[in-house]
């Protein structure tokens, strides 16, 4: 049965129809591709695929638990494992797209997922008749509910607490039709209903041994209900996936995926020089398609989620003053400074200029033509405004007082390094005096941030695709027990998802509640970017760039592309196989 993800008519826009148009035609573009290579998602017509074969993935650890919707398991490899194993509503393709699974296995779980209503806004889960957990347990609408009541009570401790807001907002699920009919009633107007149900739970096994306890050492209790299950598990070794052997659906490619623990940039490369290893990033480097070329492999360059951006702690004497952050944004030449360090590695690497929307994400206003280029003029106006003035050296001080500025950032990291040396030369040329303070980025994510310990930070934001998810970032601030669990999560993840910035902007707040209860798509974007337009008033951060990551393929391989979310490259792993007659010209272009 065909899978269908629809609104009712009314609220079908002409931006909605194009999309539908270009995706029945499959000519929908690819990723953000900085660098012009790809490995293109081919056309069934033209390759061949060979049945069964294994298909081994590097990852630089594995699961602790297996649920990716509790704090030890909320982590991208986790996810990846996970997303062929646990059933989601609704998959975020490559081109920001939601759809179920891939066109060549049309069933999942869920044959539609429909918005039926919008007073009150009613959302209908067909379930697949023949769905059945790989312990031969169906599934039905009681796993939606179990998943709903544990989503309420661990979601704040999740690295995406903006996820939160809808699961709170539903008002009720009832099941019909034998459990295979959910309509889940909203209390109020929820835009991204697409974003929950995701890695859906089986509710017979979590209430017996709990929401938290799918740990390593329980594997036998994770029942499949997607195209793969858990077949073994070496704990800090390797992790095999096989087909699921009561899927329903059309039958994956392969017979497994192999996910195995490899580390230091060294030993990837020659697992996949030497066969090893088929699937892999590796750091994104101008030398990368020559050395796939050279060992039969392809290599693709995309733009991650991760956005860096310059925080400025708005509690702070100094920079919490709204005239010293514009004139700060007006010393620094964001281009330059891509230029200078990710673009070392890929040339084509943009300015970032929305905090809310990826790069290529569908209506995206990515203008700030305001803090463009540098402006020492307009800059040294400003800080007269604020005090200060040139010394005789060259610097600025404030009544015989030299003005020194802190930066806060990870240490280790090399591109934080290189980024570092651009901004102190660019400042310094200003006559800003710039020191940096360098900490692990668990302390950074964890106690430095959230305790407001610091001036100015370089710090990972996650950019969802779900631009309601953004609101912990931008709007009120939490709680401070919801604010403590957030670093918590923060810290564990790897990137930012709270306000840490102290900003309190009530224009913000109302934009945000206005937009995350808009159903019509452009209307709620353009919201979306009003609030963009205000944080650029605001500062609480300046943008700088997403972080590009750079996936290399065995190149008979065909069909693996990283996707916008967690799920990475596996959102459509069912569709991964080995060609027979691989076109020459599908080979990676450098």
């Amino acid at each position: 049965m065909a899978h269908a993800i629809s609104r009712p008519k009314a609220l079908l826009t002409a931006a909605a129809l194009l999309t539908i148009v270009a995706v029945a035609s499959g000519c929908t573009p690819g990723p953000q591709q900085p660098n012009g290579i790809s490995t293109p998602i081919l056309p069934a017509a033209a390759i061949k695929l060979r049945g069964g074969g294994v298909a081994t993935v590097a990852v630089p650890y594995l699961p602790a638990n297996f649920n990716p919707s509790v704090p030890s398991g909320a982590n991208p490899v986790t996810q990846m494992v996970m997303q062929q194993v646990w059933p989601s509503a609704v998959v975020v393709d490559p081109t920001f797209n939601p759809v179920p699974t891939s066109s060549a296995t049309p069933t999942s779980v869920f044959d539609s997922t429909e918005l039926i209503s919008i007073s009150p806004q009613t959302v209908q889960y067909k379930i697949d008749t023949a769905a059945v957990w790989s312990d031969g347990t169906p599934v039905t609408a009681s796993d939606l509910v179990y998943n709903w009541h544990e989503q309420l009570a661990y979601g704040g401790s999740l690295p995406f607490p903006g996820a939160l807001a809808g699961y709170e907002d539903i008002a009720s699920i009832t099941g019909s039709d034998k459990g295979k009919l959910a309509n889940v009633v909203f209390k109020h107007p929820y835009a991204d209903w697409e974003g929950l149900f995701s890695d859906l739970v089986p509710a017979h096994v979590g209430n017996v041994i709990g929401w938290d306890g799918f740990t390593d050492g329980n594997v036998s209790d994770v029942v499949s209900a997607g195209p793969f299950a858990v077949a073994s598990f070496v704990p800090g070794h390797e992790l095999v996936l096989v087909r699921n052997k009561r899927w329903w659906g059309s039958t994956a490619h392969l017979n497994e995926i192999v996910f195995r623990v490899v580390r230091g940039d060294a030993a990837v490369w020659a697992g996949l020089e030497h066969g090893s290893l088929d699937v892999a990033m590796v750091p994104t480097s101008p030398s990368v398609p020559a050395a796939a070329t050279a060992h039969d492999l392809t290599a693709s360059t995309s733009l991650s989620p991760m956005l860096w951006q310059l925080c400025f702690n708005l509690s702070d004497a100094v920079v919490g003053r709204s005239v010293m952050r514009r004139a700060l944004a007006l010393s620094i030449d964001r281009s330059q400074l891509v230029d200078d360090t990710i673009g070392l590695a890929d040339p084509g690497i943009p300015v970032a200029e929305n905090r809310l929307f990826m790069q290529a994400a569908p209506g995206a206003d990515l203008g700030a033509a305001q803090y463009s280029d540098v402006d020492l003029t307009t800059f040294a106006s400003l800080m007269g405004t604020a005090g200060y003035k040139l010394s005789s050296d060259g610097y600025y001080d404030a009544a015989g007082t030299p003005l020194v500025l802190t930066i806060t950032a990870p240490s280790g990291d090399p591109l934080v390094t290189s980024m570092e040396s651009v901004l102190q030369a660019e400042m310094k040329a200003a006559g800003l005096t710039v020191v940096f303070d360098n900490v692990p980025l668990t302390k950074l994510l964890g106690s430095v941030l959230p305790n407001h310990s610091y001036e100015i930070a370089l710090v990972p934001y996650y950019l969802p695709v779900y631009q309601s998810w953004t609101a912990p970032q931008y709007g009120t601030p939490d709680a401070p027990a919801a604010a403590r669990a957030a670093a918590d999560a923060a810290a564990r993840a790897g990137f930012e998802t709270t306000d840490v910035s102290d900003l309190t902007d009530h224009a913000i707040a109302d934009l945000y509640s206005e937009a995350g209860a808009q159903l019509e798509l452009p209307t709620a974007r353009g919201l979306y970017n009003e609030i963009n337009t205000l944080l650029w008033t605001d500062l609480p951060t300046i943008p700088l760039f997403q972080q590009p990551v750079t996936l290399v393929t065995t190149r008979a391989l065909v069909n693996v592309e990283e996707g916008p979310t967690w799920a990475g490259m596996m959102w459509n792993a069912e569709d991964w196989g080995y060609a027979v007659n691989l076109p020459k010209e599908s080979t990676s272009a450098g």
